[in-house]
C-alpha cells in the first residue's frame, strides 16, 4: 500500500513515493493503473491509500463505515441511497460530492463508495469523481469468507503492514494502527505466532531497546554480499507520507532525523517550509529541501543540511541527479545554481 494525499505542489505524495523507487516514472502511469487498467485501487486501508486490486477482497474484513460517516453517526435514510444510485444510472457520467446538495445523499454517496457499489472514476486534483462499479468489482467488497479465522486475518495484515514499510518498531508502531478487532492481546499473540512460524524476524539494533520486525523473506537484503562492491550511493527526494516516513520514531532512532510535515503549520511556527522533502543519500537522510515548480522549471527554493553531514562533490552530483529525475517526472526542466547550492550545503 502507498498512502494517498492529493496535495500537489511538486507532485502528489504517492507520485513522489513511487518516483523515488522507479526510474522513469510518470504520474500518468499511476493514473492508468488506477482508473484505466484498475490493477490498483484508490481506497482505504490504514488511511486513504492506493492498494492492489487483488487485496480488496482480503481487506473486506477490515472495512466498515466508520471512516465515512459524519460525526453525528446518524442513520442514513434508504431513500438517499436510492436517489444516488438512480442519478448515476440516469445521468451515465461521473459525479462528485458537489453534485449532491442534500447531506443525506452526500453521506450515502460515501457509504456506497466504502461498500464498493461506487468506485472512483478519476480525480481532478483533490476532487474525486465517482462512477458505478462493475458487478465483478462489487464482488470484491462482499466476500467476507476470504479468511478462515480472525487469526489468519491478523497475520495477513501484520505481514502486509511490515512489508509496506520494510521495518516496524515494536508493537506500538503506527504501522499496526487501524486493524479492525486487533486488541493488545491479539497483537502480542499474532506477533508470537508469526515469529514461531518464521514469517517475520525480530531485529535487535545496538543502542536501541525497541525490537524491530521485518519479513523473514527480506532478511537477505540486510546481509552484505561477499566480494560484491557496494553500489555508488544515489540521492532521491522522499514524500512527506513516504512509506519510509510512516513512523517518525523509527526515523529518529535509525537516521537521527527529526521530521515534521509543516503544510498545515502556521507560517510563524514553521521550522523550515510548508512542503519540505527529506533527502535520502545512500542509507542516510542527509537534508531536507523545498522544491518549486514555476514557469516550466523545477528549482530548489530551500535547502537545510543535517548538522552531522559534511557535503562533498559526490553528494552534490547525486542531489542534482535527483533534481533532474524529479523534474523529468513532472515534465519540467531542472535548474540549479551550483555555487549557491554548495553554499547552502
Amino acid at each position: 500500500m502507498v498512502q494517498f494525499d492529493p496535495v500537489n505542489l511538486v507532485g502528489t505524495s504517492p507520485c513522489i513515493t513511487i518516483n523515488a523507487r522507479v526510474q522513469g516514472f510518470k504520474p500518468r502511469m499511476l493514473d492508468d493503473l488506477l482508473y484505466k487498467d484498475r490493477l490498483l485501487w484508490d481506497h482505504w486501508d490504514r488511511c486513504a491509500s492506493i492498494v492492489l486490486r487483488e487485496d480488496l477482497a482480503p481487506l473486506q474484513r477490515n472495512r466498515g463505515d466508520t471512516n465515512w460517516r459524519p460525526r453525528s453517526r446518524r442513520d442514513t435514510p434508504q431513500e438517499a441511497f436510492d436517489v444516488v444510485i438512480r442519478r448515476f444510472e440516469a445521468e451515465k457520467r461521473p459525479l462528485t460530492t458537489t453534485d449532491f446538495k442534500d447531506i443525506d445523499e452526500r453521506e450515502a454517496l460515501m457509504l456506497l463508495y466504502a461498500a464498493g457499489s461506487l468506485q472512483i472514476h478519476h480525480r481532478e486534483g483533490p476532487r474525486r469523481f465517482f462512477g458505478l462499479a462493475s458487478a465483478e468489482n462489487r464482488e470484491l467488497f462482499t466476500d467476507s469468507s476470504y479468511f478462515g479465522s480472525e487469526e489468519e486475518f491478523f497475520a495477513w495484515m501484520f505481514c502486509r503492514r511490515i512489508g509496506s514499510s520494510g521495518l516496524l518498531a515494536g508493537l506500538s508502531s503506527i504501522g499496526l494502527h487501524a486493524i479492525r478487532g486487533l486488541t493488545p492481546e491479539a497483537k502480542k499473540k499474532t506477533q508470537s505466532d508469526l515469529l514461531r512460524e518464521g514469517k517475520i524476524a525480530e531485529l535487535r539494533i545496538e543502542g536501541l531497546r525497541t525490537p524491530y520486525y521485518c519479513l523473514s523473506e527480506d532478511l537477505p537484503l540486510l546481509q552484505d554480499e561477499k566480494g560484491v562492491r557496494p553500489p555508488v550511493p544515489k540521492a532521491c527526494f522522499l514524500a512527506p507520507l513516504d512509506n519510509l516516513m510512516w513512523d517518525r520514531r523509527v526515523i529518529r532512532e535509525l537516521f537521527d532525523f527529526n521530521y515534521g510535515w509543516e503544510i498545515y503549520t502556521p507560517v510563524e511556527k514553521r521550522l523550515y517550509d510548508s512542503y519540505t522533502l527529506p533527502v535520502l543519500y545512500g542509507d542516510r537522510l542527509i537534508a531536507r529541501t523545498q522544491l518549486q515548480a514555476k514557469d516550466g522549471l523545477l528549482s530548489i527554493s530551500g535547502w537545510w543540511w543535517e548538522p552531522q553531514v559534511k557535503p562533498t562533490k559526490a553528494i552534490l552530483r547525486a542531489v542534482i541527479a535527483a533534481l533532474k529525475a524529479h523534474a523529468c517526472m513532472l515534465d519540467l526542466d531542472a535548474v540549479w545554481d551550483e555555487e549557491r547550492l554548495l553554499v547552502s550545503l
